[in-house]
């Protein structure tokens, strides 16, 4: 990979963990702000409790595909391939 494929990769990495993260950080905040009581029936408050472990898993994932190869030669494709699963 040259060094205009390796810049490129590594700015959509960062762009996609922060846009997930910015997703989590919301989700957050609108359960930390959820009316009380909440019943254990609300479908609204289990959503977004399910919303936010699946970003976090996805953040997960992320993070182990960087991991795996963020410089190599599949940068790219493993970020398309990672964009597509979402």
């Amino acid at each position: 990979m040259d060094t205009a494929e390796s810049q490129t990769a590594a700015v959509l990495w960062e762009e996609i963990k922060t846009h997930l993260k910015q997703k989590r950080d919301h989700i957050n905040d609108e359960i930390r702000n959820y009316p009380s009581p909440i019943p254990a029936c609300d479908a609204q408050f289990n959503y977004l409790l399910e919303e936010r472990a699946r970003l976090t898993g996805e953040l997960n994932r992320l993070h182990d595909l960087y991991r795996q190869g963020a410089d190599g030669a599949n940068a790219i494709q493993s970020l398309h391939e990672f964009m597509a699963s979402l």
